[in-house]
C-alpha cells in the first residue's frame, strides 16, 4: 500500500492515512490474539478500498489491495 501511495496510485492523503490505520489496527489485533477483531478490521479495509476504487485509488490498485487483505 505504501508503494501504491508513493507511486501516485492512491491520490488522497486522507484515504491513504485511513487505510493505513485500519491495516495497522488489524495487525495489532491479530498479534494480540483478537483474530475476530482483526477480521473485522480487514473487512473494513476492503469496504473502504472498494468505496474509493476509481476515485482516490486506481481501480487496478484497489483490486490488488483487496486481494492482499
Amino acid at each position: 500500500m505504501d508503494t501504491a501511495y508513493f507511486e501516485g496510485k492512491i491520490t488522497n492523503d486522507g484515504t491513504y492515512n485511513e487505510l493505513r490505520k485500519v491495516v495497522l489496527r488489524a495487525l495489532a489485533d491479530y498479534d494480540e490474539g483478537r483474530v475476530d477483531k482483526a477480521r473485522q478490521d480487514l473487512e473494513t479495509f476492503v469496504s473502504k478500498t472498494e468505496a474509493q476504487s476509481g476515485q482516490h485509488i486506481e481501480a487496478e490498485t484497489a483490486n490488488a489491495l483487496i486481494q492482499l487483505a
